[in-house]
């Protein structure tokens, strides 16, 4: 199945330059979805550093999404979604299944408890020195 490798998506040439490939997924393939058939790029676009993003190609969309006239382009992200492209195509290339985001908060919190009932009185003090937190006196003393 054929693909436009992202090294070679140079146009419109007058705006792109300094391209960085983060990630090359290579054609689509049925048995890796979620990370193949796209790539993601840092290049400066017409002297602002950005992200860009595109479908490689395959057998029916030969030179990949986007295009312009048949020639391969590349769409270029909003500052605050490359920001979270970028930084999960990193964590996947690190080895990591979920991101914190990903996570719901009630799993987070779950996490969490779990932690810290499973902490020995020592560890919680000393996780609450580094933190520089002090506990609550569980029973205040009321005013007469």
């Amino acid at each position: 199945m054929p693909y436009i490798d992202p090294t070679t998506v140079l146009s419109p040439k007058e705006r792109i330059s300094d391209l960085n490939v983060l990630f090359d997924g290579g054609p689509w393939d049925k048995a890796n979805p979620d990370w193949s058939g796209w790539s993601l790029v840092e290049l400066s676009w017409v002297g602002s550093a950005s992200v860009g993003i595109r479908w490689n190609g395959d057998s029916e969309a030969r030179v990949g999404n986007p295009q312009s006239r048949g020639v391969p382009t590349w769409m270029i992200l909003p500052d605050p979604i490359a920001e979270v492209a970028v930084e999960r195509v990193r964590d996947h290339l690190r080895g990591g299944e979920n991101t914190p985001a990903e996570i719901p908060p009630r799993r987070r919190l779950l996490d969490l408890i779990t932690f810290v009932r499973a902490a020995s009185d020592e560890e919680l003090s000393q996780m609450i020195d580094q933190m520089e937190l002090k506990p609550r006196n569980s029973h205040p003393a009321r005013a007469s």
